[in-house]
């Protein structure tokens, strides 16, 4: 497992090189929570969200994995292939 943390405006962004998990989601709930908590100032900021970036994903999994999430969360997946290159210089290799 191998993942790269983006934050940009109270947007996280965690992407990992292989399959969706359930357990990415209590991962990403923890990073949002933290930023929600210490950067984000609730008057001027929207509610922070979180977005994981998975190799593949079961849509199933995915579904009930979020079912009891209380931040905003989505999921995505993604080919490595056809990620810009800054986008694939952030993430692990396969081999990491």
């Amino acid at each position: 497992m191998g993942y790269a943390r983006v934050s940009t405006d109270h947007q996280q962004l965690l992407g990992q090189t292989g399959a969706f998990r359930p357990d990415y989601v209590g991962q990403l709930g923890f990073y949002v929570a933290w930023v929600a908590e210490n950067l984000r100032d609730r008057d001027r900021h929207a509610p922070t969200i979180g977005i994981l970036l998975c190799a593949g994903r079961n849509d199933r999994v995915v579904r009930y994995s979020l079912a009891g999430a209380s931040a905003p969360l989505a999921v995505a997946d993604y080919t490595y292939d056809t990620l810009p290159a800054h986008e694939r210089g952030l993430l692990p290799g396969v081999e990491q």
